[in-house]
């Protein structure tokens, strides 16, 4: 054959590959896009298959990967039906199937790998290194978070969980680079990753047989689905926290380190109490203007502050605190009128604030020991989520900025030393007085 007509045949054949190609992206990026439409759908054989591809190429790399897909779940633990040849349980949900795995970047690049060669799409998210999480997170330039498995319409979303702090469980909120995430995909539509998120200690897992598929999921269902609706994890501001120290320098002198020591130990211990009774608490006043500013506890303020709402409190509270080394310094007002408690353990003491819900605000009180004078502490309603404070998983209202310009205005970035409790506070209101009569009652003050 000719050179020339060799070339022609070439570029014939280069024609005709490059339109195959872009019939091929065509096909595969309509179907992507109509993902979100309702009317996609994707067979049950076909779901099962590359169901049964996924869990098995897990299985081989000795990976657990456990089914977190809250639907599913809810109709596991309703039913325990178990050996179905039918698609009784995974067919039933959209086609977005969500799994965990715990982190370990190493078998997770082999086990993409294999994805990848038997033809899946897979699209990652990262945490990026950043100032914005604890050192220890960020000891690699990027963090894996989430993985997105794409074939033939089925979407296989692994949220990628990390063990922080108090021996806590935590994964980031889906995060991606610029150009990077598909159009079709709805972060905001994920039951997954449209927050960073805090559960239980661990998160056990067992194999069950559902659909004719082995699978594993969570060993208590009920509480791993309770605890998922409250997960919401807000990080500390370590950017922030920085530029705090630039212009504030960290106290490190003997008695404040000393300080902080003792107001951490302080705080586990109170955390370790309230959680055995089931007791929800949060950072509060001093405490949690600390994490908010500094992602610390505030060295001068010599207490620890917690609110807990007085609808939680329980009967033999105060006495089991007493009886964990923690004594009771002072009780002031009643359940119904300004509640609260003081501790000491050693030289560190623990303010509890409780707090009472109105129809268009939250109030906890304050009464002056010596004048029965009782006053009123007034906050924009807030939620409470997840944080992380001296590696101890503590909750803070999510509502953080508003709550601490409540408390501290709108200067509050800047320390104040001579802080009166009844005094400084913008958001102190007077609340009457005491009757004399009831003093005994709702003002004690112990040694």
């Amino acid at each position: 054959m000719k050179k020339g007509n060799l070339l022609k045949l070439f570029g014939v054949i280069s024609v005709l590959f490059l339109m195959l190609q872009l019939i091929l992206y065509k096909t595969v990026y309509r179907q992507t896009v109509d993902f979100s439409k309702p009317s996609f759908k994707v067979s049950h054989t076909e779901k099962l298959r590359l169901l049964k591809i996924f869990l098995t190429k897990a299985s081989e790399l000795n990976i657990n990967i456990f089914l977190i897909e809250p639907d599913i779940l809810l109709s596991i633990a309703t039913n325990k039906t178990s050996g179905h040849m039918t698609c009784s349980y995974l067919c039933q949900s959209s086609n977005v199937i969500t799994f965990g795995i715990h982190g370990n970047k190493e078998q997770e690049s082999y086990l993409l790998d294999d994805f990848i060669a038997d033809g899946f799409l897979v699209i990652e998210s990262y945490v990026k290194k950043s100032l914005s999480l604890p050192s220890h997170l960020t000891s690699n330039q990027n963090l894996p978070s989430h993985y997105f498995l794409f074939q033939t319409g089925l979407i296989l979303h692994v949220v990628v969980y990390y063990t922080r702090g108090d021996n806590f469980v935590w994964s980031s909120r889906v995060l991606f680079e610029p150009g990077v995430k598909p159009p079709w995909l709805k972060i905001n539509k994920l039951t997954f990753g449209k927050h960073s998120a805090a559960t239980f200690n661990s998160i056990e897992t067992e194999v069950i047989k559902i659909d004719n598929v082995q699978i594993s999921v969570p060993t208590n269902i009920n509480n791993f689905l309770s605890d998922v609706e409250t997960s919401t994890f807000i990080e500390c501001n370590y950017d922030r926290a920085e530029l705090f120290y630039k212009k504030n320098p960290k106290d490190s002198s003997p008695s404040s380190l000393h300080f902080q020591k003792k107001g951490r130990q302080l705080l586990a211990k109170a955390k370790d109490i309230l959680d055995s009774m089931g007791i929800r608490f949060w950072l509060s006043s001093g405490t949690c203007l600390g994490w908010y500013r500094q992602c610390n506890i505030i060295p001068y303020s010599k207490d620890v502050d917690i609110g807990i709402w007085i609808k939680d409190y329980k009967e033999g509270l105060t006495e089991y605190f007493e009886d964990h080394g923690l004594l009771l310094k002072h009780q002031f007002g009643q359940k119904n009128d300004s509640f609260e408690l003081s501790f000491r353990l050693g030289e560190v003491k623990l303010d509890i604030f409780f707090f009472y819900e109105e129809d268009d605000h939250m109030w906890n009180g304050g009464t002056h020991a010596w004048t029965g004078q009782k006053y009123k502490y007034i906050f924009p309603k807030f939620t409470l989520c997840w944080t992380e404070l001296l590696d101890l998983k503590v909750r803070v209202p999510c509502e953080t900025k508003s709550y601490i310009v409540a408390n501290y205005g709108p200067n509050w970035f800047v320390p104040i030393q001579d802080w009166k409790w009844n005094k400084s506070p913008p958001n102190v209101k007077d609340n009457g007085m005491w009757p004399t009569k009831d003093w005994e009652r709702v003002i004690q003050v112990y040694d």
